[in-house]
């Protein structure tokens, strides 16, 4: 009952993308406090997710009480396909969005619309969360696009291409694809599915020509751009944990904290108030 009242308190909002995409978010603030001397995490959801799972909700939710603020927002790709509630007569046409129609290349404008809105809110210490897809993004935005005060990736998915692999084992089968791709996206319809046999079940034509394109190591040549605090946290029951930690030494920057969760998969299931605590801590640990 306790979380029931605690949700009725967030604002609901809707922040408008660059690309023209409408984002719904929620904003979670200490009921009392100077809005320019509490920091604000703005977290970002992974593939298929939205603004109200995983840490996006949890984490506002758990660390009630502390003087930090919290904007979830959803990505123009949250959940895998959704009719926009905005439709209207638009040279798209209303076209249906969602995760299976990703592009790569505009999340960092999502990011940039709810860092705009923390900015103009007078928050002036800003933090990205981002977990699996949202921390790729989180790090794509931070490596190129204005000054944060400290990122956190939880569990980033490290490169696009891997499902790659899933969908088209044969690598034959992949090139046939990609070029039925390009031709689709050269004559106008690259938004339409190309059907697929294994998780999301589909893609748009323009979404999987840049999976193909997107360079395995992208997310690492962007944290080599960072410079800024970063924390780097996972579960140690995930696959990737080996690959993580190698990608974490590697990391060049000044002030980096690695977390790694005993026990814990990629959702955090029975580990959400640790990883709500690490948030909070790094956010306020001093400077430097």
């Amino acid at each position: 009952m306790s979380a029931v009242r605690d949700e009725a308190l967030v604002r609901l909002l809707t922040l408008e993308s660059e690309t023209g995409a409408l984002l719904d978010c929620a904003l979670h603030e200490p009921a009392a406090g100077d809005v320019a001397s509490t920091p604000v995490v703005i977290h970002l959801h992974g593939k298929g997710g939205n603004f109200y799972t995983g840490p996006c909700r949890f984490v506002p939710l758990l660390t009630r009480g502390q003087d930090v603020a919290h904007l979830s927002i959803n990505f123009d790709c949250h959940d895998l396909g959704y009719i926009p509630y905005y439709l209207h007569a638009d040279a798209e046409g209303g076209r249906v969005r969602g995760g299976m129609w990703e592009r790569i290349a505009e999340g960092w404008q999502a990011v940039a619309a709810a860092v705009a809105f923390a900015r103009e809110r007078g928050h002036r210490r800003i933090f990205l969360s981002g977990h699996s897809a949202g921390g790729f993004y989180a790090a794509d935005y931070a490596a190129g696009h204005g000054p944060l005060d400290g990122v956190i990736l939880l569990s980033p998915v490290v490169t696009f291409q891997s499902f790659l692999r899933t969908w088209f084992p044969d690598r034959s089968a992949l090139e046939a694809t990609a070029e039925r791709a390009r031709d689709m996206v050269d004559t106008g319809v690259g938004h339409y599915l190309i059907p697929l046999c294994a998780p999301y079940f589909g893609i748009s034509a323009e979404s999987l020509l840049e999976r193909v394109q997107l360079p395995a190591d992208h997310l690492e040549q962007r944290l080599r751009r960072i410079d800024c605090p970063i924390l780097f946290l996972w579960g140690e029951a995930e696959s990737r944990h080996q690959l993580w930690g190698e990608i974490y030494d590697r990391l060049e920057s000044p002030v980096k904290t690695r977390l790694t969760i005993p026990g814990a998969g990629h959702h955090y299931s029975g580990a959400e108030q640790r990883v709500a605590d690490a948030v909070v801590a790094f956010v306020n640990a001093p400077a430097g």
